[in-house]
């Protein structure tokens, strides 16, 4: 696997150990249900959104480059690239090869925002569960 693999790799998964060290924290704020634990709620939901939107231009250019690349790779069937093999022409296949690798990191930086997309959502989701809970009527035990 190339080191730019590995990069990629690496970063998804930092994402997602990121994201799984911060689910009991998120359950935790949940149970609290204290006024403190719903501005941290809050807050995170803030700071993820706002990233989100500052990321969504690059997120969506990486979306159209993804989209390029695999209309490209309809165009260079195995056929073709066995024949760039046969023919020793490195030049197409690097070409073909720095493509794969930039569709990989926008693939991974698409992926990361997923991610956070979906944190966000779960702070979200507490948090309207908690408006929710707030103002059910109490149920009295008999």
């Amino acid at each position: 696997m190339s080191q730019q693999i590995d990069s990629f790799c690496e970063k998804l998964r930092g994402k997602l150990d990121e994201m799984d060290d911060r689910l009991p924290q998120l359950k935790a704020s949940a149970k609290a249900g204290s006024e403190k634990a719903r501005q941290d709620l809050h807050s995170q939901a803030e700071k993820l959104r706002a990233n989100l939107d500052a990321d969504r231009a690059s997120i969506e250019a990486a979306k159209i480059r993804m989209k390029d690349w695999a209309a490209g790779k309809k165009a260079t069937f195995d056929e073709k690239v066995a024949q760039w093999k046969a023919q020793r022409k490195q030049e197409q296949l690097k070409r073909r090869a720095e493509a794969a690798d930039e569709y990989a990191s926008d693939a991974v930086a698409v992926a990361v925002a997923a991610v956070d997309d979906a944190y966000e959502a779960a702070i979200e989701a507490i948090i309207a569960r908690g408006d929710a809970d707030e103002v059910s009527p109490v149920k009295l035990s008999a």
